[in-house]
């Protein structure tokens, strides 16, 4: 009977080995993928596949030095610098899936803040019997994520113009970006100011774009406030900057630069009298158009001590086109400029229109809402 006790335990310890020895667990990379570039923060996300055995964890390396393990169960969110400047590992709140039976399949999730170069990346899957798989290696290049930072570049919004916020990144510009901000202060959108957006894109070959604060409302008693600031993530759904248990990255991101808020104040009226005096006559305020019209704009000015030499038209903070005097007329004489511009894209539009007398002196006509709708 011991020799049978003998044999059966034996036998167990047999199957157990030769379970072991078969095992065909096995983890793959599904991001980054091989030869891409990317820019910093990254999400390491590999699976990991087995039909025998129940997996345990996925361990991640960076140029073969461990970089973080993702157990199944939740991943308290930390953040770690590690040594030979491969940068900075933040663990996501993460939860593995469970499954009720084998075939055992997972998915593991780590979140890796690293420094421009060439890196190497594999993973290390580990089941219940010791086992363990590591995935192909993936070569990556991190290349520089861009720094953004707005200015008020144009601090006062008043009947002279708009106010100018201007957002700009460094490094490369071979996409586009896009950036998010929200607004506050003692302004209203839309109601002290024509409507501005929650975001908006540098252009692909651009290092800047602006924000224009259009004003609708001059207050006498009070100069009122617009504040910009930028934000560099979003709650998951919407939402705007602070706290948050998970990161959505931007793609592609960027950092936040230094400024990254700017305030414009939106003044009374200050004309002054020896500066030319401008109104658009054409288009009327709330006018419609159909997209790629040619519109013509038409601008009555005069100056009460000289005479207006030009006529420049915006929509908004986009010079469209220029009109220059053809003749020169005397004091308080009102001349009509015009300008045609043409194939005008669809969406709402601020037109105004800026005045130059002969001596330099400028001023900037009250704004002209319009709308293109598209066909």
């Amino acid at each position: 009977m011991k020799h049978i006790g003998h044999s059966f335990i034996a036998l167990l310890a047999a199957i157990v080995v030769a379970r072991a020895q078969t095992s065909d667990l096995a983890i793959v990379f599904n991001n980054p993928t091989n030869g891409a570039a990317l820019q910093s923060p990254v999400y390491l996300n590999a699976t990991a596949t087995e039909s025998s055995n129940t997996i345990l964890t996925a361990e991640f390396f960076v140029n073969g030095q461990s970089i973080g393990v993702v157990g199944n169960n939740i991943s308290l969110p930390g953040t770690t610098i590690y040594p030979g400047s491969i940068g900075v590992v933040t663990t996501e709140i993460f939860i593995s899936a469970h499954p009720d039976s084998l075939p055992d399949n997972r998915s593991y999730l780590l979140f890796w803040r690293p420094q421009p170069g060439d890196y190497t990346l594999t993973a290390k899957a580990t089941d219940d019997r010791g086992n363990t798989a590591t995935s192909d290696p993936v070569n990556v290049t991190i290349i520089p994520t861009p720094t953004v930072s707005v200015v008020a570049s144009v601090p006062i919004a008043s009947t002279n113009g708009p106010g100018i916020f201007t957002i700009s990144r460094d490094g490369e510009t071979n996409h586009n970006l896009y950036i998010p901000f929200f607004l506050s202060g003692t302004a209203q959108d839309g109601a002290d100011y024509a409507d501005v957006t929650n975001s908006i894109i540098i252009p692909a070959g651009q290092s800047s774009t602006d924000v224009a604060i259009n004003p609708l409302v001059y207050s006498r008693e009070s100069t009122k406030t617009v504040n910009l600031q930028l934000f560099d993530y979003v709650l998951p759904g919407g939402g705007g900057p602070g706290p948050v248990s998970q990161i959505v990255v931007l793609d592609p991101p960027f950092l936040l630069g230094s400024p990254s808020t700017a305030t414009i104040y939106i003044k009374a009226n200050d004309r002054n009298a020896h500066k030319p005096v401008v109104r658009i006559t054409q288009p009327g305020r709330s006018q419609s158009f159909s997209a790629g019209s040619d519109i013509t704009i038409t601008a009555n000015a005069f100056d009460r001590d000289t005479d207006v030499s030009l006529v420049e038209f915006f929509d908004r903070a986009t010079k469209l086109g220029e009109t220059s005097a053809t003749t020169t007329t005397p004091p308080m004489q009102r001349v009509p400029f015009s300008f045609t511009w043409s194939n005008a894209p669809a969406g709402p539009h601020v037109l105004r229109a800026r005045a130059t007398d002969s001596q330099g002196k400028s001023q900037i006509s009250a704004a002209v809402p319009i709308r293109v709708s598209a066909p």
